[in-house]
């Protein structure tokens, strides 16, 4: 519904909010239609080319370490502890190596 009637809001702020938040992407309407199919509709070309960019499938490597604000709901995982951990364990062997033995 929120790209249906994204021509009357002012940004897509809010279409944001509801992707973070865990929103389908894939959601179908009763006509058959998905929110990526709404958006040809749209007569605004700068906001069809922005929800374009946030409806399509997202793609990144590290979700946990947020260099973009990823527009999908990141769930609780062992692995960001464990790369916490190892990055961690990382820095200080690397302090210990290099920076305590100029002291």
């Amino acid at each position: 519904m929120a790209v249906r009637y994204s021509a009357r809001f002012t940004t897509t702020r809010s279409i944001k909010e509801l992707l973070i938040k865990g929103a389908d992407r894939d959601a179908v309407e009763k006509s058959g239609l998905k929110p990526i199919d709404l958006v040809d509709s749209l007569e605004d070309s700068d906001t069809k080319e922005e929800l374009l960019q946030l409806l399509k499938k997202p793609t990144f490597i590290l979700p946990c370490c947020h260099f973009r604000q990823p527009m999908v709901k990141i769930e609780r995982s062992n692995n960001t502890v464990a790369l916490f951990l190892m990055l961690m364990l990382g820095t200080f062997f690397a302090n210990m190596i290099f920076v305590y033995p100029c002291k």
